[in-house]
């Protein structure tokens, strides 16, 4: 127990990093969850149907979020490395 309340005592003056790095994975985690939606509704109803009008528009969106998915993974690595680089250094 005396070794957890000396590891806050270093994550203490971290906590809005922590907090952003909490964002972010949140962000990416629900992110993942969206692109199965998409891709079942390109199968279902655009292939299913053989109205490939809007099949553009579906593989654009998903491109934009497999994008936003990995700026997110991106900006999660960046701040979980520079707090860990900040742990070693104090």
């Amino acid at each position: 127990m005396k070794t957890l309340a000396r590891l806050f005592q270093f994550v203490t003056p971290h906590w809005k990093t922590l907090i952003l790095t909490a964002v972010l994975l949140i962000l990416h985690t629900g992110l993942s969850l969206l692109p199965p939606l998409f891709q079942r509704d390109i199968v279902d109803n655009i292939i299913g149907s053989r109205d490939l009008s809007r099949l553009g528009l579906m593989i654009g969106l998903m491109v934009a979020i497999y994008a936003l998915i990995h700026l997110a993974d991106y900006g999660d690595l960046y701040v979980r490395h520079a707090l860990g680089e900040r742990f070693i250094y104090e």
